[in-house]
């Protein structure tokens, strides 16, 4: 038997995979970090959280590939295009990080904390409003 989902339901599982394995997993390793880390503490945990961001199977998938998987299959669901821009948003602002990376400029933890969070905050916010539907 071919059991067929529902737009918002396959909607709704798809936010819910991505705020498990982005939004959860992008905040984690600065969360988990003392208020007082070294800072290379601080970019090693920022590097963790955008190159490894979900762990499986012996095997870490950076945010990018997992947003453009999920991005896909959001635009297969014929997501609300505000709703889509503004996480497309939010990422990009999470994803800009992996620039800091690459220079030894001092990062700016609460500045990182917010944009990798703000991922989050967009995809709660959405979840939220799907599930009212």
């Amino acid at each position: 038997m071919i059991v067929r989902m529902s737009r918002d339901a396959t909607l709704a599982e798809l936010l819910d995979d991505l705020r498990h394995d982005l939004a959860k997993y992008l905040s984690l390793p600065l969360r988990m970090l003392p208020r007082d880390a070294e800072p290379a503490a601080l970019r090693a945990a920022l590097a963790d959280a955008l190159w490894h961001t979900r762990r499986s199977g012996g095997r870490s998938t950076p945010a990018r590939e997992l947003y453009a998987r999920a991005r896909a299959e959001l635009l297969e669901t014929k997501a609300d295009p505000a709703r889509l821009r503004a996480l497309d948003q939010a990422v990009a602002r999470a994803l800009a990080w992996e620039g800091a990376l690459a220079r030894d400029a001092p990062l700016p933890r609460a500045q990182i904390e917010a944009d990798l969070s703000a991922v989050g905050v967009e995809l709660e916010a959405w979840s939220r409003e799907v599930e009212r539907e």
